[in-house]
């Protein structure tokens, strides 16, 4: 199917301003609504099917599409807000002793921790630390429970190598 930019054109000097005032309605951020809008826009250019007339009109149909991609932008802000401040909760937490007899031991995991790169501090801050299952952990993270699984394993491996060169002979 061949796409037609003076259609695009036409669609987005009739509808762009209602598309873009909803998702501003939504975002309530100008440069996270333009490209909301941009994307509902879109929609029609890289698949023109998916409109129906069947079902309603066309600004029904791209204010729809303008909201669904305003919440999708909105869960991946959150998701990666959540990302920055579980980051900033486990550096914070890692670097606190456990208990008075305990704190070289403390130290010890808390700096071989500290060299693994982020992903694997990530599940293993969560998992060990706040108590998470896979499955939440998978959640929290948003990527599959396989590879949750396998950072934790690949993590544990890691600070097992670490703990055992810092042990004194």
């Amino acid at each position: 199917m061949r796409r037609d930019e003076s259609s695009l054109r036409r669609l987005i000097d009739i509808y762009g301003s209602y598309v873009y005032g909803r998702t501003l309605q939504i975002l309530r951020q100008p440069h996270l609504a333009e490209e909301a809008a941009q994307d509902a826009l879109l929609v029609l250019w890289w698949d023109p099917t998916r409109f129906d007339v069947k079902k309603g009109s066309l600004r029904s149909f791209l204010m729809g599409v303008a909201r669904f991609k305003a919440i999708d932008i909105i869960r991946h802000e959150e998701t990666a807000r959540s990302r920055d401040e579980l980051a900033a909760e486990a550096e914070g937490s890692l670097r606190m002793p456990a208990a008075a007899d305990a704190i070289e031991e403390s130290l010890v995991i808390s700096d071989a921790i500290s060299q693994l790169p982020l992903p694997k501090r990530e599940v293993i801050y969560l998992a060990y630390y706040r108590g998470l299952t896979y499955r939440e952990v998978s959640k929290v993270l948003d990527i599959p429970e396989g590879t949750v699984k396998t950072r934790i394993r690949s993590s544990l491996v890691s600070l097992k190598a670490v703990m055992t060169q810092a042990e004194p002979a």
